[in-house]
């Protein structure tokens, strides 16, 4: 199978997981193309697809493979994912596709279907544990807390990280 579908854990560990893939097969920057939307557009059309499927169609540069990613698929329309359903069952014979999305309830189940799925998974991080603990100490100041707080979150994509593992901690810990 040459197109992959990457999920879970943060937008960072994807990019970074598709990076290293790319670095292990020597792809040139030159052969790796992105499918995003234009800078005014807050979503991925059909005109933004077939350009990138032209690119994808052509003999990589300096590269044994082409490289096609799609970050944050759920930007893509019904319009888009339909348009791209042909190139993802018969990509070009050089080419991989890596699709990257945080959840793939927005995408047709048609486009899941030809895709290998990798599920990324959030590793636990000790000292998140232990800062998640002492947010439930009563003893511990508000100060404290919002402190702690500060530390570990600074953008969305780390709040999710962190909502998750306090889950997950403290369903370990309850008692």
């Amino acid at each position: 199978m040459h197109t992959f579908y990457i999920t879970g854990s943060t937008a960072r560990d994807r990019t970074e997981y598709i990076a290293d893939v790319c670095t292990e097969l020597h792809v040139s920057t030159y052969d790796i193309h992105h499918l995003i939307p234009k800078e005014e557009a807050s979503s991925i059309g059909i005109s933004d697809v077939r350009l990138w499927q032209n690119k994808l169609f052509l003999a990589p540069l300096s590269s044994a493979v082409t490289i096609g990613i799609i970050p944050n698929a759920e930007l893509l329309t019904t319009e888009a994912q339909n348009a791209l359903l042909k190139t993802l069952e018969e990509p070009p014979p050089h080419t991989i596709i890596y699709i990257e999305s945080e959840v793939n309830s927005s995408l047709l189940p048609t486009i899941l279907s030809r895709c290998q799925i990798i599920s990324l998974t959030t590793h636990a991080i000790p000292s998140l544990d232990e800062s998640i603990l002492q947010l439930c100490d009563t003893t511990v100041s508000v100060g404290k807390k919002m402190a702690i707080l500060d530390e570990h979150i600074s953008n969305k994509e780390e709040a999710k990280v962190w909502v998750t593992q306090a889950i997950h901690t403290l369903h370990a810990n309850r008692t």
